[in-house]
């Protein structure tokens, strides 16, 4: 795969697409965190007798690390040297 960032007639495009697409992600990303993963979450706390403040802080460490994770799997995968350390975060 070979990206030209800089031969595209619609490199001006970018500016209008990026922010969009982005707020598109993230209004996506509110609805499944409302509808779908605080449900489960509850479920989860009732069920196994989780304090709140433990849960919320879980929930918290996990969605801070979440992004980091997928970097690495992104970085991994679309790599030319196949790395096992770019995953693992090794330097």
């Amino acid at each position: 795969m070979v990206l030209h960032d800089c031969e595209s007639p619609l490199e001006d495009a970018g500016l209008f697409v990026y922010p969009l697409v982005t707020l598109w992600m993230l209004i996506g990303m509110a609805y499944i965190a409302e509808d779908h993963f605080s449900p489960a979450l509850d479920g989860i706390v009732v069920r196994y007798q989780i304090p709140d403040a433990v849960a919320g802080a879980t929930v918290l460490a996990v969605g801070t690390s979440f992004p980091e994770v997928i970097i690495g799997f992104v970085s991994q995968f679309l790599s030319r040297e196949a790395d096992p350390s770019i995953t693992l975060g090794v330097t």
